[in-house]
């Protein structure tokens, strides 16, 4: 990329950080979410930048051009950074319509990079010009950041970009969806198409219950699917929802289309893996999990919500999972719980007691909370490095208002479910199986409340063990750590 490029229009969003101290520049009204600092104007309403040009389809022109930003805040629920931007024409000359963002980089890596995307201006007056003196209707960017980090957004603005080779909203998402018979987020030889299967396209920025799709695609016999004409951008993909209907990757898959010239690209393998049931079984995948250890005085009530694995051992290295069992119709014959097998961090034969233990009410510290910790890396956006001195979120949760620390959640001594594991007879990749009909029926019964379970090992002597089972956030996330598995699920017989 030339420089040149580069320097078009530099736009500094300042140090997005959780709870700081000291002296502290004016803020913009937020939401309830991490504090954002940003440099603002001397009226206080946002940022300006002077751009020193327009790149056109001949060449840099027409410039400078006012970008200015305001209404800088952070959506706590999907962590991600909006600001509204406008941008006038501040030269002699009028250019074509229509005005783009093209948004090159993103920094540092802890920022989501999304090199190469357009945003469109909306304008007022509709015509074919833009010209000196018009400004633009806001224009609202929301990308993934998290806190503690300082954003850089380099782009540049772009104009007249339209016509042959030049259309921006040729994109296309395509993929297949095929009925992974052993769960386990690959197709294999001889898994079939999933035919018949609804699949829905939403704008990246919102979440998917938040409004209808953009667009709908049906499998084909095939099992194949197809979004096409799209704009560059970022978009979610997802399976709807069904009752009998489980993903066994994730149901809703981000999806970035880039640039490609002066045209959009395209992702033709966004692939996914399916159980249909069938006669009377249901199958759930898990709401929420974590690890959660305290094998040492500075790890006491760790969270690793968002670590792609779901560590057991010696009784201080614990697993929470929790179902929601509001869609279960018909009482339950039988609850099976499955767990892959994803890592043993030590030892060559050992042995592992693994128990189930129903969550009972504790106060503020029920419902337990997904945290966003992780010791894997490279972590993907949104996901905060555990500290071992520190411990890492609870996302909010009380315990003396200490927000990266929260006690455990109790729970009932009584042993729902048990399964002796050993480590040489059951490699990466298997599945272990627990039967939980008694603690599922409790729970639709309303015989007490259902704040999920843990998983434990009680196996005696507590020699240092630890195994890691696959959790929803390796594929949620899309770690590509390669011991990465599916998730947990239940599967359920009913009447």
């Amino acid at each position: 990329m030339q420089q040149s490029f580069r320097n078009i229009c530099w736009l500094a969003l300042l140090s997005l950080i959780a709870g700081c101290g000291g002296d502290q520049p004016a803020l913009p009204e937020l939401d309830t979410g991490p504090v954002i600092f940003v440099t603002l104007d001397a009226t206080g309403a946002g940022f300006t930048n002077i751009a020193k040009g327009i790149r056109t389809p001949t060449g840099v022109t027409g410039g400078p051009v006012s970008v200015r930003g305001s209404n800088v805040r952070y959506d706590n629920a999907t962590n991600r950074l909006l600001v509204d931007l406008s941008v006038t024409n501040n030269g002699n000359s009028a250019v074509a319509n229509p005005v783009h963002l093209a948004v090159l980089e993103l920094q540092p890596a802890g920022v989501s990079t999304i090199g190469g995307l357009i945003f469109e201006f909306p304008f007022a007056n509709d015509d074919t010009q833009w010209t000196p003196g018009e400004t633009s209707l806001p224009l609202t960017l929301s990308f993934a950041a998290a806190p503690g980090v300082v954003v850089n957004l380099t782009a540049e603005v772009r104009a007249g970009f339209t016509g042959p080779g030049g259309s921006l909203d040729n994109g296309e998402i395509s993929g297949t969806v095929w009925l992974d018979e052993d769960f386990n987020g690959t197709r294999s030889g001889d898994e079939q198409a999933a035919v018949g299967i609804l699949l829905e396209l939403y704008d990246g920025a919102a979440l998917p219950d938040s409004g209808g799709p953009l667009l709908q695609a049906v499998t084909d016999n095939a099992g194949d699917y197809r979004f096409a004409d799209l704009a560059a951008g970022s978009y979610l993909v997802r399976v709807s929802p069904r009752p009998g209907l489980l993903i066994t990757m994730e149901s809703v898959l981000p999806i970035f289309l880039p640039v490609a010239g002066e045209g959009v690209g395209t992702v033709t393998d966004l692939d996914v893996g399916v159980v249909v049931s069938s006669g009377d079984a249901q199958f759930l995948a898990v709401a929420a999990d974590a690890m959660v250890r305290s094998d040492s005085a500075s790890r006491a009530n760790d969270n690793h919500g968002a670590d792609p694995f779901l560590g057991v051992g010696t009784d201080l290295i614990r697993s929470l999972l929790y179902f929601d069992l509001s869609s279960v119709t018909g009482p339950v014959i039988s609850a099976r719980l499955e767990m892959h097998v994803a890592h043993y961090i030590t030892g060559s034969g050992q042995t592992y007691e693994l128990v189930l233990n129903r969550v009972v009410e504790s106060g503020d510290r029920t419902p337990w909370i997904e945290g966003n910790g992780s010791e894997v890396t490279p972590a993907p956006t949104g996901v905060v490095w555990v500290n071992e001195a520190e411990g890492v979120a609870w996302l909010g949760a009380g315990d003396g208002g200490d927000a990266n620390n929260q006690t455990r959640p109790d729970f009932d001594p009584l042993v729902y479910a048990s399964v002796n594991l050993v480590q040489t007879e059951h490699p990466a990749g298997d599945i272990i199986f627990w039967d939980i009909t008694a603690l599922v029926n409790g729970w639709l019964n309303g015989d007490y409340p259902n704040y999920g379970f843990y998983l434990r090992d009680v196996h005696l002597p507590t020699t240092s063990r630890q195994v890691w089972f696959g959790s929803r956030d390796g594929l949620l996330r899309q770690y590509t750590d390669p011991r990465v598995q599916p998730g947990p699920r239940l599967v359920l017989e009913v009447e």
